[in-house]
């Protein structure tokens, strides 16, 4: 029987499954997540649960839909009484530790990790509630029309130190004496808008073989009614984008593809250096996708595959065997399979998930694998609950108003063609409204969000005056547990810091 594992769980933010190599693209390079896909289990139909940075992470955190527990947008906070995977897993004897973006809301800034090495990246405060009855937008089109080259950025400044205390963590643990298993979160902002990159990863790239995307700018009478808000949203509609704009933005996104990849190639060696790297299951995904011009949208919160389909990576060529896996699954799946491998078992009549453990995939009993994916969109962008289905080789969307989709994946992988009205795919569209009806009460979820907003806006208003009181997480590592202080001598303290070659590690 195979000891516990230790887990690496790598997440990018706002990386679209079809920008990586391994899953088709012909332009990017990202050699170090290629070499794990090679060994590893490679998802092809992994969705997001929402395509928001905060929401999602709550879904991936909590395994549950974030209607469920309230995470309506990034500024919504989440309650601390709410288990997390993570308590799970020290429950079951895992140190567990967190470095990088998890854009928790709230007082609590931990969710069951026991250490977190960094601070957020973004507001862990109310500021940006959504308002529908004024259409709120926290986006716009300057990341792109000014996308290209940087010396140094904000970003770039944070994945540094999230790499750097990521690997750092590593060595932590193999010095440890204590022979407890780890959970590592390594949590990146890359490539997440602004598309500005390093001259380092521009070059990488030629302009000549960026390519631009398959699906031109639609006019807004061929849109989906979701999409005609969406682009007006992000101000889209009515200020046309140079082919040279667009290009320029996805050289810089594809750029930080690959600075992300040698960021997660760092992890790697840490591991190997180890020895780790043979009892640790390394798992890769992402939050959320961006859409990158397809059909003239920009960034998350569509319901079309470049938004909502991730990628996901697991890396244990020891306990799973290399293979690709087109079963649909979503990230909620996460939540159950981190405690499923750990050896775990979830009540579902206390924590009421909504994923399935991916084990029954990984090791090929998928014969009774529910195939189905659910997402939603209940942030700034809408003006009301929209919620997307898939399943088998349809995806569905609908909104609170009545608006509909379906699309065809088998047939329309490019996703034009709406058969919602189309009278032969009747039986499929009541069907799926059935469904809709069963998982959500959208009249019921619509007052709960447009309550909260109110809620929060008070709230945030008050907080904003007198004294401020913010709820980050400030990072303060004593030196005194790092280097040499009174009492100790100097050797024994650089030997118990020492790490000499692992047998399998190789320097």
């Amino acid at each position: 029987m195979m000891e516990k594992p230790n887990f690496l769980f790598i997440m990018a933010d706002q990386l679209s499954a079809h920008a990586l190599p391994m899953y088709g693209h012909p332009v990017v390079k990202a050699a170090n997540l290629d070499r794990i896909s090679q060994d590893g289990v490679i998802f092809n139909n992994c969705h997001c649960n929402f395509p928001l940075c905060a929401p999602s992470r709550t879904s991936i955190m909590t395994g549950q839909l974030c209607s469920k527990v309230g995470a309506y947008d990034n500024a919504t906070e989440f309650p601390a009484s709410i288990p997390t995977f993570v308590h799970y897993l020290r429950e079951l004897s895992y140190k567990t530790c967190l470095s990088g973006k998890m854009h928790f809301v709230g007082p609590d800034q931990l969710h069951g990790f026991e250490e977190r090495l960094t601070p957020e990246i973004y507001p862990s405060d109310f500021i940006w509630t959504p308002n529908w009855q004024a259409d709120t937008t926290f986006n716009d089109l300057r990341s792109v029309r000014q996308a290209g080259v940087c010396t140094r950025s904000m970003q770039v400044d944070y994945d540094e130190e999230v790499a750097y205390q990521g690997v750092k963590k590593i060595y932590d643990f193999a010095r440890d004496k204590k022979e407890n298993p780890f959970f590592l979160t390594v949590s990146f902002t890359h490539p997440h808008d602004p598309y500005i990159t390093l001259d380092k990863y521009w070059n990488v790239y030629k302009d000549e073989v960026i390519d631009l995307p398959k699906r031109p700018d639609l006019p807004s009478s061929q849109l989906d009614d979701f999409s005609r808000r969406l682009k007006s949203h992000y101000g889209i509609e009515g200020q046309p984008l140079t082919d040279n704009e667009i290009r320029n933005a996805r050289h810089a996104y594809y750029s930080n593809i690959t600075y992300l990849d040698d960021k997660i190639g760092q992890l790697i060696e840490a591991l190997t250096k180890t020895g780790f790297i043979e009892n640790t299951i390394v798992v890769f995904t992402a939050d959320h996708g961006d859409m990158l011009g397809e059909k003239g949208l920009w960034y998350k919160k569509a319901f079309f595959d470049e938004s909502v389909r991730v990628p996901l990576i697991i890396y244990a060529p020891k306990r799973y065997p290399a293979k690709r896996i087109s079963k649909i699954v979503s990230l909620v799946d996460l939540f159950p399979t981190f405690v499923d491998m750990a050896g775990g078992t979830v009540d579902k009549n206390v924590v009421p998930i909504d994923g399935t453990s991916l084990l029954k995939l990984l090791s090929g009993d998928g014969l009774d694998w529910p195939d189905c994916a659910l997402v939603e969109m209940l942030a700034e962008g809408v003006r009301m609950p929209c919620v997307m289905i898939r399943e088998g080789d349809y995806k569905y969307w609908y909104s609170a108003d009545g608006n509909q989709v379906l699309l065809n994946m088998a047939t329309d992988s490019s996703e034009l063609k709406n058969l919602s009205t189309s009278p032969e795919m009747k039986t499929i569209v009541n069907r799926f409204q059935e469904k809709v009806q069963k998982i959500w009460d959208l009249d019921c979820l619509t007052k709960k969000i447009l309550q909260s907003q109110k809620q929060r806006k008070i709230v945030q208003r008050a907080l904003d005056e007198g004294r401020k009181t913010t709820w980050d997480f400030l990072h303060t590592p004593d030196p005194s547990q790092r280097f040499i202080r009174t009492n100790e001598w100097w050797f024994d303290v650089e030997t118990r810091y020492l790490l000499r070659k692992s047998k399998q590690g190789s320097e």
